[in-house]
Parts: C-alpha cells; sequence; structure tokens
C-alpha cells in the first residue's frame, strides 16, 4: 500500500528534484517475528511492515529505480506513519545512493539533482537532530 510521504519533504523535493518521483510503500509482512523487548506489538492491533522508500526517474525511456527497505516497522492498519518513525530521510537518502548507482552519470541536470535533494536532505536531517536535542537537555 502507498503512503503519503510528509507533506513537506515531497514538496522540497520537488523543488531541487522534479526529475525524480519519490515513492513510500507499506506492505504487511506476515512472517516478522517479533525480537524486541516486552510483548509484541501486534497484542495492540499494529502489524510489521517492510517500507520500501523508492527514487524514480526514466532515462531513454527506461523506468530506473533506486530503493531502500526497511523492515519491522510496525503501524496499525490506516496510521502509517508519514515519516517512517524517523527514518524517512536517511530512506531517501539511501534510495538516491541506490539510484546513482544504477543510473551512472548520465547528465549533469540528473547528477545534480541527486545532488541537492541529498543536501537537502542532509540539511533537514540536521534540524530534526537539532530539534531532539533541544527537548533532551
Amino acid at each position: 500500500m502507498q503512503a503519503l510521504m510528509n507533506k513537506r519533504v515531497r514538496y522540497e523535493l520537488s523543488k531541487v528534484a522534479p526529475s525524480i518521483h519519490f515513492a513510500v510503500d507499506w506492505e504487511v509482512d506476515p512472517y516478522f517475528i517479533w525480537n524486541g523487548f516486552g510483548p509484541d506489538p501486534r497484542n495492540k492491533g499494529y502489524y510489521p511492515h517492510d517500507v520500501t522508500v523508492t527514487a524514480t526517474v526514466i532515462i531513454n525511456g527506461d523506468l530506473v529505480k533506486g530503493q531502500n527497505v526497511l523492515g519491522g516497522s510496525y503501524d496499525k492498519p490506516g496510521k502509517l506513519c508519514r515519516n517512517v518513525h524517523g527514518y524517512l530521510l536517511q530512506m531517501i537518502d539511501e534510495a538516491i545512493d541506490d539510484l546513482r548507482k544504477k543510473v551512472g552519470v548520465t547528465g549533469l541536470c540528473l547528477t545534480c539533482e541527486m545532488h541537492k535533494a541529498q543536501s537537502l536532505l542532509k540539511k533537514l536531517m540536521t534540524q530534526a537532530y537539532n530539534r531532539q536535542r533541544k527537548g533532551k537537555k
């Protein structure tokens, strides 16, 4: 099931990387086995998901995808977390890394967009980190 991405992140990425489509897909993993502390979150109505972040471009008529996957992300049906529990920015960054490996050097425009997107993500991750640090003092 495709989930909405954090609206601010989607908007900011569309400004710096208009040629790259970003998507977040959640798929229930019925075989995931809870190995964390405490009781299995399934007992409270949460389901484990595999979350896939995809960065897609069209090159010479072909779809080229870079992806990053996170398993064991628990959420309730219909209430999927738009920021993938704090991992969204890092997952997008890693999907861009995967995309870069697959497209190689295709042109300055796409390379520039990937660089700008990753610079934006680094800035947003730093801001999120600083907000978290403020709350811990």
